[in-house]
């Protein structure tokens, strides 16, 4: 079996360049023939080298180029990941949060897990007028804790703590950077 696919590879080769002997012209052929063997040797070397050139510079450096071009796209994007992660991480450990979010809409998600009830909520559109805030608990602790992640976003001042009713008031000022991740 093996000596028959040998056969048939050598019949190939023969064939393959009977065809391509066909398609020299004679002329070419005729000047062949008349170079000195030294010659001849020294052009077919020269003819696989400029084929080993042209293989290089028309296939292998394309892909290698297109290869290191995707390399650095995705190294960007890793690191362009990595950037927003961190300041996903840089809002978590300022803001209580890494999606910042108006307060009023904050307050009504967080107020509830607290244990605490919106009394009033006067929000000031200019940043140096306090807001307004009154609420009431029935954990202290709760609240205590409710203030101290508020205080992570915001300056608070005037907090009085009302213990016979159980509420709390106090105004206060969105930190800078806080109020410019929400508009």
């Amino acid at each position: 079996m093996p000596i028959e696919i040998n056969r048939k590879l050598s019949q190939m080769i023969i064939t393959q360049q009977q065809q391509l002997s066909a398609a020299i012209p004679p002329r070419i052929k005729s000047q062949w023939a008349a170079l000195p063997a030294r010659d001849r040797s020294a052009l077919k070397i020269l003819i696989a080298v400029l084929v080993l050139a042209l293989f290089y510079l028309f296939l292998w450096q394309p892909v290698i180029e297109k290869v290191k071009a995707k390399q650095q796209w995705q190294t960007s994007q890793e690191e362009r990941i990595e950037r927003a992660q961190l300041a996903a991480y840089d809002r978590l450990n300022r803001f209580g949060m890494i999606d910042p979010m108006p307060v009023d809409l904050w307050l009504k998600m967080e107020l509830p897990q607290y244990r605490l009830s919106l009394i009033l909520h006067k929000a000031s559109n200019n940043p140096k007028q306090p807001s307004q805030l009154q609420l009431r608990y029935s954990d202290a602790r709760q609240a205590q804790a409710f203030l101290v992640l508020f205080s992570r976003f915001s300056q608070l001042s005037q907090v009085q703590v009302d213990q016979s009713k159980r509420t709390i008031a106090l105004d206060y000022r969105l930190n800078a950077d806080y109020a410019e991740l929400i508009q």
